[in-house]
């Protein structure tokens, strides 16, 4: 199916050699053998029709039915001494880029890895450290959705929705956006071009650069969130480093690093 994209690709590196798989428990997981087997190139990806056992940030899963989303997975191996922590933030914007620049979407990025679509969640994204110098970087777009897959994810997300009060961001899909399916090859095209040039960005340390590209359509500024299991107040974006600002109500601010993000259901 994408056998011939690696020809058109106007990358440096990601994308330039590509492993399709049918089916996989994780695209990550399958990328992580991959360095075991022998020399893998820098921007190496994996992507498979399904997933059994997507996986997301916290322990989350990543519903992955077949033909109806892209599951990659990116392998990269910066040079040593490269930092890579705006990395999940970099290719969550090169997502959100890729929406709104070819398919005219408003897509926001809910710090800090994931990319809403009209209040709902339509991709994430996964960064795994394997050794001192590869990373694993994960992607789950959900696409092209049946009725079907909609309702059944729907009545999955509800029985795990957060308590009244914490606003609820159910899942979404493209088409639901579109009205229609998209085509994957042409998607994962595009895709990638815009991971090469976040990961592209980040070796060259270009943060300012992925920083902007972030904060211009990040998403819940100025609502009341918590992070974490006590860290809360309003959400005031990020800082240079990539890390949340939390202004708490004696009014000074907080860099939070990570942890699980909920907003409030009102501004």
């Amino acid at each position: 199916m994408y056998e011939h994209l690696p020809e058109i690709l106007r990358t440096r590196c990601v994308g330039r050699v590509i492993r399709e798989l049918d089916s996989v428990d994780s695209t990550n997981t399958a990328a992580r053998l991959l360095p075991e087997e022998g020399s893998v190139p820098d921007g190496t990806v994996i992507i498979a029709r399904e997933q059994s056992a997507g996986r997301g940030r916290v322990g989350h899963g990543w519903h992955s039915p077949r033909d109806a989303g892209l599951y990659l997975s990116v392998i990269l191996r910066p040079p040593p001494g490269s930092s890579m922590e705006l990395s999940s933030l970099a290719v969550g914007a090169a997502a959100a880029q890729t929406l709104r620049r070819h398919y005219g979407l408003p897509a926001l990025i809910k710090w800090p890895n994931d990319v809403l679509i009209n209040g709902r969640k339509v991709c994430g994204v996964l960064v795994e450290r394997i050794k001192t110098d590869v990373y694993i970087l994960g992607v789950g777009l959900n696409t092209n959705w049946t009725s079907q897959i909609r309702d059944e994810m729907e009545s999955a997300m509800k029985k795990t929705a957060p308590d009244s009060g914490v606003l609820y961001i159910p899942p979404g899909a493209l088409s639901l956006a579109l009205g229609g399916n998209v085509d994957h090859a042409i998607l994962l095209g595009r895709l990638l071009e815009s991971i090469d040039v976040a990961y592209t960005a980040i070796l060259r340390k270009f943060y300012g650069f992925i920083l902007r590209r972030v904060q211009r359509n990040l998403f819940g500024v100025g609502r009341a969130v918590i992070i974490g299991q006590d860290t809360c107040g309003v959400f005031a974006g990020i800082n240079n480093d990539g890390h949340a600002l939390v202004r708490r109500e004696d009014g000074t601010v907080l860099p939070v690093q990570s942890g699980e993000v909920h907003f409030a259901d009102r501004d």
